[in-house]
């Protein structure tokens, strides 16, 4: 998936110009950046719900315009920030719901045990019957991205799919989605805030500020203290820890 030259917008205002990147199959990709750095926008038009001003999306090749702007959702799993409970459904009949473009009116079994093995994934089979409005924001998080991946996208976009997790429901989430990325060859891109969890479970790192790619790579290059501190307004040190990885602390 590439975007080129976007300039991306909202009520005539540019949030975003001349913004390029790609990303690759088989990759994570991490976007963080200070709030109303147009991270979520960026997602939005990659769903194509936002369309972009000026500029060019593409996914294998295929350029995102009026002719395909129905059919493209139909090949992404996407979760935004906005996960509402659905009135009326049940935990496992939100999961289904990912695979409603391709269900009979009789569920097959096999439909059946991916949603019941995506459930399980997270501790949440018990629940399959329970109302979706039923659930704290976490467990409707965790249901919301088993949809997502009941897809069977070739990619996923995912907005802050952590915020309202525990520390070990923000571990698992981020692991199944960097093994399933590689196991699916899926392109998947998620909004972090916590940079510590985008430098420990993504291949790469895109910084936003501004509406400017500011870095991209790998993340012991991308999340340079310099450019943290610049960007966040806030000193920032970046240290490796006993293993290798790195530990982004913010000074006070």
């Amino acid at each position: 998936m590439r975007a080129e030259a976007l300039t991306l917008s909202h009520g005539g205002r540019p949030i975003s110009e001349a913004l390029s990147l790609d990303f690759a199959r088989g990759t994570l990709t991490a976007l963080v950046g200070p709030n109303g750095a147009g991270k979520t926008t960026l997602l939005r038009a990659l769903h194509g719900e936002h369309p972009p001003s000026a500029g060019r999306i593409s996914l294998d090749g295929e350029a995102l315009g009026p002719a395909n702007r129905r059919r493209w959702p139909a090949r992404i799993g996407y979760m935004p920030q906005d996960s509402r409970a659905a009135a009326g459904l049940t935990v496992l009949e939100t999961v289904l719901l990912g695979r409603a473009g391709t269900l009979a009116l009789r569920l097959p079994d096999a439909a059946l045990r991916e949603a019941a093995a995506l459930l399980a994934e997270f501790d949440l089979l018990d629940l399959a019957g329970r109302g979706l409005d039923t659930l704290s924001g976490g467990q409707r998080q965790l249901v919301f991205f088993a949809q997502a991946l009941a897809r069977r996208p070739e990619v996923l976009l995912l907005d802050e799919p952590v915020s309202a997790l525990d520390l070990r429901h923000q571990q698992a989430l981020m692991r199944t989605l960097r093994r399933l990325t590689r196991a699916r060859n899926l392109i998947s891109v998620v909004v972090l805030h916590d940079l510590n969890l985008a430098a420990r479970h993504a291949d790469r790192v895109a910084v936003l500020a501004e509406g400017a790619l500011r870095a991209l790579g790998p993340p012991a290059e991308a999340l340079s203290a310099p450019l943290l501190s610049a960007i966040y307004g806030v000193g920032v040190r970046v240290l490796r820890d006993p293993e290798g990885g790195l530990l982004v602390q913010a000074l006070v």
